[in-house]
């Protein structure tokens, strides 16, 4: 009976690290978004204007499916969509604004690229159109033991 609950115990642990592991990875990619939304809360004439078309995108993940924002620096309520779902097709008859996150991880670099789609739903198939993106980097650091952030980007392509 011992033995059963030594398994079970150790059993427990690594699912216990990598749920926090998890949050810590998604903590990084919502720190990604929120430093989007600062950069263009900054650089905006009219920050009412700008928070209403803010709350107009939707969030999807690489996958295209719907990503949930959870930090609470902006009060910013994204939209969020499932593209492949059948459910969308209606909503993406009409166009939407969506920003697209790629989180990719090379060595102690987390590096998140965020995309500004339009898509649309037409004969059938989605349309991107793109228009321009930002990149923030991430570095794991040993000495300090945190991630760091090391680079933002944007880009108008």
């Amino acid at each position: 009976m011992k033995i059963f609950f030594i398994i079970l115990f150790f059993s427990y642990l690594p699912s216990v690290n990598a749920q926090e592991n998890e949050s810590e990875y998604k903590k990084l990619i919502d720190s990604a978004i929120s430093l989007k939304i600062k950069n263009i809360i900054e650089f905006s004439r009219n920050v009412e204007q700008k928070n209403a078309l803010l709350n107009k995108i939707y969030l999807i993940d690489e996958n295209e499916l719907r990503y949930l924002y959870s930090s609470t620096n902006y009060d910013i309520e994204f939209k969020s969509i499932s593209i492949k779902s059948s459910g969308s097709k209606n909503i993406l008859k009409k166009g939407i604004n969506a920003w697209k996150i790629f989180p990719v991880l090379k060595n102690n670099r987390l590096i998140v690229t965020i995309i500004y789609f339009k898509i649309s739903y037409k004969n059938n198939l989605c349309y991107y159109s793109k228009n321009g993106g930002t990149q923030v980097t991430f570095e794991y650091s040993c000495e300090e033991k945190k991630w760091i952030q090391i680079e933002f980007k944007n880009s108008r392509d």
